[in-house]
């Protein structure tokens, strides 16, 4: 990925993703619904226990280590987001993720060329993102967008859980035309 593209991009190229802002109240509730229910992820970029993921769409690389039962049963439980998200047509995976008070997510990078589109739900009271060198707070019903294949982490400073929709779409910025 070239140098100069930016850290975060902006929604004004995504406006597929306004719909999904328009449906916040109703996503917001689904995530918090089945935010006991979302799986842990236990591996190097996590400590135990602070990382939950519910998916509805899993990428590809990892469709074999999710039980097609599991995210087919998971859309029943947002029928909202799987119904704004599943009208998308650039979209690789979505799921609902959960980062516990303390959470920290290391620094890693992924080599598909997506971005990610962080639909902020519960901010957490002071959660951030740093991409690169660059770092964005998590608002409630804002967006954040990178391009996943820079390096990046999160961290939640806050008293509250952080929830979000996590969206895997095309780089626009990428993408001819």
């Amino acid at each position: 990925m070239g140098s100069s593209e930016p850290n975060f991009q902006l929604l004004d190229f995504y406006p597929e993703l306004i719909l999904i802002k328009e449906k916040f109240e109703e996503i917001k509730n689904e995530a918090t619904s089945v935010a006991l229910n979302m799986m842990p992820i236990n591996d190097h970029r996590i400590g135990k226990d602070e990382w939950f993921i519910f998916s509805l769409l899993p990428e590809i690389e990892d469709r074999p280590k999710v039980p097609t039962e599991m995210w087919m049963n998971n859309q029943l439980h947002a029928p909202v987001t799987t119904g704004a998200v599943g009208q998308l047509e650039n979209v690789h995976a979505f799921a609902f993720s959960r980062l516990r008070p303390g959470g920290y997510i290391r620094s890693h990078r992924h080599h598909n060329p997506y971005v990610t589109a962080i639909f902020c739900l519960e901010d957490g009271g002071e959660s951030y993102i740093q991409v690169e060198d660059e770092k964005r707070f998590f608002k409630n019903s804002e967006f954040i967008i990178f391009d996943y294949t820079k390096k990046h982490e999160v961290r939640n400073l806050g008293s509250e859980d952080r929830i979000v929709l996590l969206i895997l779409i095309d780089n626009m910025l990428l993408s001819p035309g």
